[in-house]
């Protein structure tokens, strides 16, 4: 499993160098959307990212009314 976990790692570093900036903005603007779909989706996809300027916005997610979302923003903050 350590090495599995590892590559994960690996690839999560390689994915974070490629994405534009204004990726994590638009993600972190689609934790306000309409949908729960679509805020659960960005709180997933803000995980492997780890950007620093999400914490606040998916601390914030963790109290949204849609449990998808609260789960996705908790897995974006590595508490579950």
């Amino acid at each position: 499993m350590g090495k599995w976990f590892e590559t994960v790692a690996v690839a999560q570093r390689r994915a974070k160098k490629r994405l534009p900036k204004s990726v994590y903005g638009a993600l972190i603007a689609a934790l306000r959307n309409e949908s729960y779909r679509v805020r659960s989706g960005a709180a997933f996809a803000l995980g492997p990212i780890r950007a620093p300027r999400a914490f606040q916005p998916l601390l914030d997610a963790m109290g949204d009314e849609a449990k998808e979302v609260r789960v996705g923003a908790a897995y974006a903050l590595g508490l579950s």
